[in-house]
């Protein structure tokens, strides 16, 4: 069934998307494991998030939609204005703000109050994977195929070119202090970006690196 990602709750239990099931997987803090269908035909549920809310936010690759769960298992989707977009990466802000990612596309979508707005990446064909919120409520997503982190802000989106070519940067998750920290699956290197967007890099042992949480 491909579980794909997962994100834990504030009640300690932990909520998984299923690719190939097309469904939203629950595990409680005493190992009861359910599971909620998603209306949606070949959804492809791939990243999840938490809602300030309790709500289970989440992106559908096939279905082209963004989809969100409550607790007691109620679906909502929202479809994406562009076709095929390729949607991956989805973080929920302190405000209930909604960010997701397009990599066909090469778009950030935000999600407010029913409404989708996608902004173009600058540089094309960048591929935007992974993304998530600092304590400012800005976005920072990284760039796997562009070699950069993102940046998105109201004022619009900032690129972070990375010292390593093809680094391939790609989960990424908000450390202490507002540091933020992105695998590098293209050089085996751990990356780190302060707010100032001074990028440091750290050799791990291997040759490739992934999953990401701090």
């Amino acid at each position: 069934n491909s579980p794909h990602d997962l994100v834990m709750a504030k009640d300690g239990s932990i909520w998984f998307t299923v690719r190939n099931g097309g469904f939203i997987g629950h595990v409680s803090a005493k190992g009861v494991v359910s599971q909620y269908a998603i209306a949606a035909t070949r959804a492809m549920p791939e990243d999840i998030a938490v809602g300030p809310k309790g709500n289970l936010w989440f992106t559908m690759s096939m279905a082209n939609k963004v989809g969100v769960m409550t607790p007691a298992g109620k679906f909502s989707e929202f479809p994406v204005p562009t076709a095929n977009a390729g949607l991956a990466g989805i973080a929920v802000a302190s405000n209930g703000m909604v960010v997701f990612t397009e990599r066909r596309a090469n778009k950030i979508g935000v999600l407010m109050g029913g409404k989708i707005t996608e902004f173009t990446v600058p540089t094309k064909n960048s591929e935007p994977t992974d993304v998530v919120f600092d304590a400012s409520g800005n976005g920072w997503v990284t760039l796997y195929a562009g070699n950069k982190i993102g940046l998105l802000t109201p004022q619009g989106i900032t690129e972070y070119p990375l010292p390593t070519p093809n680094s391939k940067p790609n989960q990424i998750a908000l450390g202490a202090g507002g540091v933020v920290y992105f695998t590098n699956s293209g050089t085996g290197r751990l990356g780190r970006i302060k707010p100032n967007g001074a990028i440091f890099e750290f050799q791990l042992a291997g040759s490739g690196v992934s999953g990401l949480d701090v």
